[in-house]
C-alpha cells in the first residue's frame, strides 16, 4: 500500500520534527519538515508539492506568512489537502482562520492519534475542526454577528483620534500598554481604557485581531509598506 505523504510547517522547529517522527511511525505515512524562513522558496523550488497528500500548516507563522503559503500550495497543487494547526494563544481568532483556503482545523493540543485521524478524514474528502475550534468559532460568529454585518461595522466604527492613535501605536510598533503610556505621556489606565473601547468598537477579541482587521480594510495611516490608506471616519 502506498504511503500517505504528508508535510509539516510549524513555527517552532522542535515541534515540527517530532510530529514528523511521530506521524512518521505509523507506517502508512511518510513526512518531511518545511521551514518557515524558507518554506516560499521550497515550496517553489525544490518540493514538488503535488508529490505531498497533505500539509499541516500553522496558521499562525508570522507576517501573513501562513495565508501566503496556503495560497501558494492551491496554487501550485490540486490534490494536496491543507490542515491548519491551530494553538491555543490563537483559539480566539477562529473566525479569521476559518477564512482559510484549508481542508480544516486541527487543534495542537490534542494527541497524536487525533492528528491522524484529522488527516484520514480530510483525505477522505471531508472537512474536519477539532471540537474546541468549532465551538470557539460558534461562540464568535455569535459574539459578532454575521461575518458581512461583522465587516460593514469595522468599516462604520468612529474610533476617536487618541484611540487611533493607540491603533497605529500597536500596529506598527508593537507596544505594550507601558510602552504606550510612557510614549503618550499618559497613565496605564487611560491606555488600557482606550485599548478596550478600541476592541469594543471593533467588535473583536484581541489586539490582534484590531491590528489585522484595520490592515485588512487600510483603516491605519502610517503605512509602513508605502500603501495608500484611509483614516477611520470621525
Amino acid at each position: 500500500m502506498r504511503k500517505i505523504q504528508v508535510g509539516v510547517c510549524h513555527r517552532n522547529r522542535l515541534f515540527s520534527e517530532c510530529l514528523a517522527a511521530s506521524l512518521c511511525s505509523l507506517a502508512q505515512m511518510t513526512c518531511r519538515t518545511l521551514l518557515p524562513e524558507n518554506v516560499v522558496s521550497t515550496i517553489t523550488e525544490s518540493v514538488d508539492i503535488s508529490a505531498l497528500d497533505l500539509l499541516l500548516l500553522d496558521s499562525t507563522l508570522p507576517d501573513d506568512l501562513s495565508i501566503r503559503v496556503a495560497e501558494l500550495v492551491r496554487c501550485r497543487s490540486a490534490v494536496c489537502k491543507l490542515l491548519l494547526l491551530v494553538p491555543e494563544s490563537a483559539v480566539g481568532r477562529m473566525v479569521e482562520l476559518a477564512q482559510f483556503v484549508g481542508d480544516g482545523c486541527l487543534y495542537e493540543e490534542v494527541p497524536l492519534i487525533n492528528v491522524s485521524a484529522a488527516i484520514e478524514t480530510v483525505l477522505s474528502g471531508q472537512s474536519f475542526c477539532s471540537p474546541e475550534l468549532a465551538n470557539a468559532l460558534m461562540a464568535q460568529i455569535g459574539r459578532r454577528g454575521h461575518l458581512a454585518s461583522w465587516s460593514q461595522h469595522v468599516d462604520d466604527v468612529q474610533l476617536t483620534s487618541r484611540e487611533r492613535e493607540v491603533l497605529e501605536l500597536i500596529a506598527w510598533e508593537n507596544l505594550g500598554n507601558k510602552q504606550i503610556a510612557r510614549r503618550l505621556e499618559v497613565s496605564l489606565y487611560t491606555v488600557k481604557n482606550h485599548v478596550h473601547n478600541i476592541l469594543e468598537k471593533l467588535g473583536v477579541a484581541d489586539r490582534h485581531d484590531a491590528v489585522h482587521h484595520a490592515r485588512q480594510r487600510k483603516l491605519l495611516v502610517g503605512d509602513r509598506s508605502g500603501s495608500s490608506l484611509r483614516t477611520l471616519p470621525r
